[in-house]
């Protein structure tokens, strides 16, 4: 009966979990221990224009930019495996077909008794926070290259915070 018991306490605590994960405005997302996606929520699959099944397992994956697919993938499974928290950022594609910068961070679950059971995280549209690159005109251009290449060596030394010495 206590089995019974313990086990109907966490359906209704993951339930609830749902629930609560469904109505916040973060994407939360959830791992099984085999490293498959088993849950995304609301925020997450609007985010995203897709249903849940096409998400689940590595469908995810569908939506990564070609250039950050692989990277992303190796720090994903690096940090499942050793079992370690990870944060990095990727773009993935948008309900609009765009591509957006996301921030991910997920971190291992654990059961009371120690037991790894996979992970969680959440994702946050970053993208307007990486800002717009900085496209110099004509003018800044003819500057740069009117410096000698000692000149600009040091122009970058400044530009990463070191002192003129």
């Amino acid at each position: 009966m206590l089995f019974r018991s313990q086990h109907h306490a966490r359906n209704t605590a993951e339930i609830r979990f749902r629930r609560l994960a469904d109505a916040s405005p973060a994407m939360i997302w959830m791992a099984g221990h085999d490293a498959m996606h088993t849950y995304f929520n609301a925020s997450w699959l609007e985010f995203r224009g897709r249903v849940l099944d096409q998400e689940l397992g590595n469908g995810w994956t569908e939506g990564l930019h070609p250039d950050d697919h692989d990277l992303c993938l190796e720090t994903y499974l690096k940090s499942f495996s050793a079992r370690q928290p990870y944060h990095m950022q990727y773009r993935i594609r948008t309900a609009s077909g765009e591509f957006c910068w996301v921030e991910d961070a997920g971190a291992p679950v654990f059961s009371d008794s120690g037991d790894f059971e996979g992970f969680m995280g959440s994702a946050a549209d970053v993208t307007a926070r990486r800002g717009a690159y900085f496209t110099p005109d004509e003018d800044s251009v003819r500057m740069v290259f009117s410096l000698t290449e000692r000149e600009r060596q040091v122009l970058v030394l400044i530009a990463d915070g070191r002192s003129t010495k």
